[in-house]
């Protein structure tokens, strides 16, 4: 089975325990899926692979926000996405910005950040195993339940 019927009967898999799951459980799933989204970034993107640690700001920046199978991953800290997407950085309350480098004092009207993602690199690497998770979650969920029940 070549990686496109693979991904093809996983979804399949996926969209059948779904049409048995309950609201719980699939809020469930999705709690436990966006967490091991986050944790997998940390671990992988965070430490050096991505982006270096300087001061942890963007690993502890990270929480899981959220109800009723709609969570956000998210980082409270202000550059995150600029690191994500890229872009220009420009002076807002002065006409040059400063910084430090290891080369001594810049002053420069604008910089260009280059992106390196981290978060969708990391969904896009992730994804038929996030898929694969999803119906595992599912399958134990609806296991535990009709145990329950």
């Amino acid at each position: 089975m070549n990686y496109e019927e693979h991904n093809k009967q996983v979804l399949a898999d996926l969209k059948r325990l779904l049409a048995k799951a309950k609201d719980k459980d699939i809020d469930r799933m999705v709690f436990r899926i966006t967490n091991a989204i986050k944790n997998s970034i940390i671990k992988n993107k965070l430490r050096g692979q991505v982006l270096n640690v300087r001061t942890g700001g963007l690993i502890q920046g990270f929480s899981v926000k959220g109800a009723r199978a709609k969570y956000t991953l998210r980082n409270r800290m202000i550059y995150a996405a600029i690191h994500e997407f890229g872009g220009v950085i420009k002076p807002v309350r002065a006409k040059y910005l400063q910084f430090k480098t290891a080369n001594g004092w810049v002053r420069t009207k604008e910089v260009h950040m280059p992106e390196r993602s981290y978060i969708r690199s990391t969904i896009e690497e992730k994804w038929t195993a996030i898929n694969k998770l999803a119906a595992q979650f599912l399958w134990e969920e609806i296991n535990a339940s009709n145990k329950r029940t």
